[in-house]
């Protein structure tokens, strides 16, 4: 969407302390002043305390921090007030509803698609290796930096104590096993929001004629129906293609940058006027 200038690389060179939930969860909001005090604290040694992904309604006016608001992309949601079918036909209309279905039923012919909880599984399970291995083939696909959804960033949900909240789902060719396309949800009973986190394809086993990303949306609807959730998260970016999913809420996010022992604040609040200006103008 935007990057820094080669004369602003220097920020490239500093580091951060990253606040609690990182970047997994795709929309927080601003955290309580108490808390940003503790962050703060653990933050001593780098040069900057990262606080992510932050709705921009939920950042008070005045932080009574040196803090920079860095524009970063928005959140997608689909709520439902009927049943997710009326929903999504009143969202993106007959014709593209129908297309979803018959997408749908053509994936769920040539593949077999499960789903588990990561309390059900053992770290060492197939399912886990199947999942592992194609959010690698993803994070290389799109030029990731980061794989977010190692090996040890699975295990590490799967100890924590909301391991029964995390939903993955696998999907399987029937004519041969080949496991070819895996996603991950977590399903939030405090604030009802059932979130699509991440999903992956090894799109060059795809047999022709199927699209598992339409797919994988409507059956993690109607999953998410299933449990009792009316409202969907859809993560961040890709807004237009969320849209044609049936995505009918947006939320702005922005990352909040607080100076620890930062040499480049200036660098950094003009790095944040021209993301501002970037997203102004598209």
């Amino acid at each position: 969407m935007w990057s820094v200038s080669d004369h602003d690389k220097r920020l490239h060179e500093e580091n951060a302390y990253v606040a609690q939930r990182c970047f997994y969860a795709p929309c927080e909001a601003y955290p309580a002043s108490h808390l940003v005090e503790q962050y703060i604290a653990a933050a001593a040694g780098a040069c900057w305390l990262l606080i992510p992904s932050i709705s921009c309604e939920s950042i008070p006016s005045n932080m009574g921090i040196d803090a920079i608001r860095v524009p970063f992309m928005s959140a997608a949601f689909f709520h439902v007030s009927s049943t997710v079918d009326e929903q999504l036909r009143k969202n993106i209309g007959s014709s593209q509803f129908r297309d979803i279905r018959r997408l749908t039923r053509r994936a769920e012919e040539a593949c077999d698609f499960r789903i588990w909880t990561l309390s059900d599984l053992a770290s060492s399970s197939a399912e886990i290796a199947s999942f592992v291995e194609i959010q690698e083939l993803n994070a290389r696909k799109y030029n990731h930096p980061i794989n977010m959804y190692s090996k040890e960033a699975v295990v590490t949900l799967m100890k924590s104590p909301a391991a029964d909240r995390y939903i993955l789902k696998l999907g399987a060719r029937r004519d041969n096993g080949l496991v070819i396309q895996a996603s991950l949800s977590h399903q939030d009973c405090s604030s009802g929001v059932f979130t699509q986190l991440v999903q992956g394809i090894r799109h060059d086993a795809v047999p022709p004629g199927l699209n598992l990303y339409v797919s994988d949306y409507y059956q993690l609807y109607k999953i998410a129906e299933e449990m009792g959730f009316r409202r969907h998260g859809l993560g961040r970016g890709a807004i237009k293609q969320k849209r044609r999913m049936g995505s009918n809420g947006l939320v702005r996010l922005e990352n909040v940058a607080i100076p620890i022992n930062t040499k480049n604040f200036d660098a950094m609040a003009a790095f944040a006027q021209q993301a501002k200006t970037v997203l102004r103008d598209q």
